[in-house]
């Protein structure tokens, strides 16, 4: 039988719900069965799992309610602090014992937050993919600073300031949940890592990053929290930019620096004849 046919069977269509979620290179697969299931080669852990219903309209940011289990791995990125990276989610629609495995998606987005409604169940809000959409508004003005990101397009021209360049490779040696510091401590100069951030591959081999707030000699405090840091976590730290031209000539790129430095301290607009 076809998908169709399974659909619009009085008797025939057994309809589950697949559950794909994915976060770097982690990947977590369940099912609405009561039974684990694999579906086109993927292994689906049968789980508690429902979401309130699919709803289509005009909005591009039609949101979809997950309610789980409240040790879902998922969920529990969002124990301390918000991951760093999106955590996608695609729901797809299949029928038990379908033998060509049709899995037409559902709906596809992002899990944005977590809210636990009790001891045992979570709830999961998550965005559809229209609404997930980045969208930047226009930053590029007449200013004295410099509007580009750090290490990003405009500022990192041609590899002139790719952040690898400016990597410095560290261990954790303490830290007390919103602070750490590390060990042999080298760095351009004092201060320079404040608005940076650090990487640190995570135990499933992902990426992790945390902005750096303001920095004391060896001491990090970061935004947020330290959790997943531990002692002797290998970290890579990046200097931060206070966007002037001071900080462009530390790092070499002041042919690339994005602001206006010498803009006049008078409006040409505020109405006086003389400029």
């Amino acid at each position: 039988m076809t998908y169709n046919a399974y659909e619009t069977s009085n008797s025939d269509g057994r309809p589950v719900a697949l559950y794909t979620f994915q976060y770097g290179n982690s990947y977590w697969r369940y099912c609405t069965a009561d039974e684990d299931q694999t579906v086109a080669g993927e292994l689906y852990v049968a789980l508690a799992i429902t979401d309130e219903g699919v709803t289509q309209g005009g909005s591009d940011q039609n949101d979809l309610q997950i309610v789980t289990q409240s040790n879902h791995p998922v969920a529990l990125l969002f124990r301390n602090s918000q991951p760093n990276g999106k955590i996608w989610l695609s729901v797809r629609r299949w029928h038990l014992g379908d033998p060509d495995d049709e899995t037409p998606l559902l709906w596809s987005g992002t899990v944005v937050n977590a809210t636990l409604i009790d001891k045992a169940t979570v709830q999961m809000a998550c965005r559809s993919l229209g609404g997930s959409y980045d969208r930047q508004g226009l930053r590029l003005a007449w200013g004295r600073m410099c509007p580009h990101v750090l290490y990003g397009i405009g500022c990192n021209n041609n590899g002139s300031n790719d952040k690898e360049d400016h990597a410095y490779s560290h261990e954790i040696a303490t830290l007390d949940g919103i602070s750490f510091t590390v060990l042999s401590y080298v760095a351009p100069a004092e201060g320079s890592f404040t608005g940076g951030f650090i990487e640190w591959v995570r135990e499933d081999g992902s990426m992790n990053r945390r902005g750096i707030e303001s920095q004391n000699g060896n001491n990090f405090q970061v935004l947020g929290s330290t959790d997943g840091l531990e002692v002797g976590t290998a970290v890579t730290l990046y200097p931060g930019c206070p966007r002037n031209t001071t900080a462009c000539k530390l790092f070499n790129n002041l042919p690339n620096y994005g602001g206006f430095p010498h803009l006049p301290g008078k409006s040409p607009f505020d109405g006086s004849p003389v400029f």
